[in-house]
C-alpha cells in the first residue's frame, strides 16, 4: 500500500453492493483477492476508496494560497479514514503548491492515504499508475450541482455507499 501519511495495514472482506456493473463487480472481486492475499485484519464491511479534491472542497478557494478549512470537512474525512476507508487527495496543485496543501492537511489534522497518485494497492493490482485517480467515490466542488455541505455529503454517502444502502 502507499503510505504517504499512513502506515496502517487494512484488509477487509468486500461485501458487494447490489446494482454493480460487470466491470465494477470484477474490480471488487480482484481487490478482495488482492487484499486477502496481503494479510491484515478482515473486517465485515465494504471498504471504499474516496477521492477528495482540495481547493474549494476541503477548504475555500484561494490558490495559490491555502484557503480556510470548510466546516465539518476534517471530522467527516477523518471519520471515513478511521472507519477503514481509503482517502486520496486529488488536486491540480503541483510542486511547492502541492506541498503547501499537504502541510495544511497535516496542520489541520486531516488523515489521508496519499495525494495526487493512485493507491499502491491499485497500481500493483492493475500493473500501472494511470493519470486518473481510481476510486469508488469522488468529491469535488466542480461536480454537477455543486458541493453540498460536508455533513450532507456524509449523510448521502452513508445512505448510498458506505453503509451498503441502495
Amino acid at each position: 500500500m502507499n503510505y504517504v501519511l499512513s502506515s496502517r495495514v487494512k484488509c477487509h472482506e468486500l461485501e458487494l453492493p447490489k446494482g454493480l456493473t460487470a466491470a465494477e463487480h470484477n474490480m471488487w472481486k480482484e481487490t478482495e483477492r488482492y487484499l486477502s492475499s496481503h494479510g491484515g485484519p478482515v473486517g465485515d464491511k465494504l471498504v471504499k476508496v474516496i477521492i477528495i479534491d482540495f481547493d474549494g472542497t476541503i477548504c475555500t478557494k484561494a490558490y495559490p494560497s491555502i484557503g480556510r478549512l470548510l466546516p465539518n470537512a476534517k471530522e467527516v474525512i477523518n471519520a471515513w479514514y478511521d472507519d477503514g476507508h481509503y482517502v486520496v487527495i486529488d488536486t491540480c496543485r503541483t510542486g511547492k503548491h502541492e506541498e503547501a496543501a499537504r502541510v495544511a492537511l497535516m496542520e489541520w489534522g486531516i488523515r489521508f492515504d496519499c495525494m495526487n497518485e493512485n493507491l499502491q494497492i491499485l497500481t500493483e493490482l492493475y500493473g500501472s499508475d494511470c493519470r486518473k485517480i481510481s476510486g469508488h467515490i469522488r468529491i469535488d466542488d466542480q461536480q454537477v450541482g455543486g458541493l453540498p455541505e460536508w455533513l450532507e455529503i456524509e449523510r448521502i454517502l452513508d445512505l448510498k455507499w458506505l453503509e451498503g444502502g441502495s
